[in-house]
């Protein structure tokens, strides 16, 4: 398919020649299948031209805040070498730790509405947990299993929250991310004034354990029954701690009327699916806007209550701001069916002011 794009990297946690520097995710390899340091990496379009013969992937993958239970995500790549199946077990996570994965994704040009679409972009960046191969028939294909967090209750972190009395919960969560990370971009985005009264120490083995710690001590802080609490979430390469207060103080992202695969659905009273042809600009927390006038195109998509209750969604027609509370991105790169190359966004809806 000449309008979709993607390349894979995967990178050694450590260098497996001596003396030789390991590629990071900032230094994606550039080659259709690169052999070098034991990294490997598959494109669509290796030096920016489209590769016919480049190798069909599917996959899964999800990225949601770290304290909501999720299982991994998945990425298949089919008709592989012979090499890369017989070394799958050289992808699992070894004595100096898992491997580094990263995906990036999207739409080039080639397709009617391919132009106005944004350009692709780093869709996913996280860490192997296993690899799989397989030879039925003619067919070789790889497959992994990914997570976005670093640390595990096998291979757990430096998770340290420890915040002083009269400290504010950002220095505290900055510290700790920091520790935690120090080869990541940071983000903490939540509102001043959050001091504790005491001092709390609080040591977590994972990212999940952590987060959904600090989601129960902040959920309702002083007293406000509607704050929604602070949320961690693990986005590409960046580790970022937010509670939504900031949204609407910058412009939200655009959501294009061509852009929409399908008509957007309520899935349950305050929270919208939106499926979009993939892209790679959004993520949890960001804002979004559904495009206005709708309701004078075809195909404008409207709800219709079907039950008397007081539900946001009743008679809503999809136009406003939206928070982005998760996103999916669902890929299968050969397939003639254009959901097939989707973006699923998760979002409530943003009160008016």
């Amino acid at each position: 398919m000449s309008g979709r794009y993607y390349k894979i990297v995967v990178t050694p946690p450590s260098p497996t020649v001596p003396g030789a520097t390991a590629k990071t995710v900032n230094q994606p390899l550039t080659v259709n299948i690169a052999k070098t340091l034991g990294g490997r990496a598959w494109e669509s379009h290796p030096g920016g031209v489209v590769d016919p013969a480049a190798q069909n992937i599917s996959f899964d993958v999800m990225v949601l805040p770290a304290a909501v239970a999720h299982g991994a995500s998945f990425v298949t790549i089919e008709g592989i070498d012979l090499h890369d199946l017989s070394e799958v077990n050289n992808f699992r996570p070894t004595k100096d730790g898992p491997w580094e994965f990263t995906l990036y994704a999207g739409m080039k040009g080639g397709l009617p509405l391919s132009a106005r679409q944004p350009a692709p972009g780093l869709l996913f960046g996280g860490i192997v947990l296993d690899a799989f191969g397989n030879w039925q028939g003619t067919e070789m294909n790889l497959s992994f299993l990914i997570a976005p967090g670093q640390y595990s209750l096998e291979s757990p972190g430096n998770l340290v929250l420890d915040w002083q009395k009269g400290m504010d919960l950002s220095s505290a969560l900055a510290t700790m991310l920091h520790q935690a990370y120090p080869n990541r971009i940071l983000e903490v985005d939540i509102q001043s004034g959050m001091v504790n009264s005491h001092h709390a120490l609080h040591y977590a083995s994972s990212l999940k354990q952590m987060a959904q710690y600090i989601a129960e001590i902040t959920k309702g802080w002083g007293g406000v029954t509607a704050y929604p609490g602070v949320s961690i979430v693990v986005q590409n390469n960046t580790v970022m701690a937010f509670d939504g207060t900031n949204v609407g103080k910058q412009s939200p992202i655009q959501i294009s009327y061509d852009s929409l695969v399908g008509q957007p659905t309520w899935i349950d009273a305050v929270t919208v699916a939106i499926t979009t042809i993939m892209r790679s600009d959004i993520s949890v927390g960001d804002e979004i806007e559904m495009p206005a006038g709708m309701s004078e195109m075809p195909g404008a998509v409207f709800t219709q209550a079907t039950i008397g209750n007081a539900f946001l969604n009743q008679k809503v027609m999809f136009s406003g701001k939206f928070t982005v509370i998760g996103v999916r991105h669902c890929g299968d790169f050969r397939s003639d069916d254009g959901a097939q190359w989707v973006t699923v966004i998760h979002a409530t809806a943003v009160a008016p002011a």
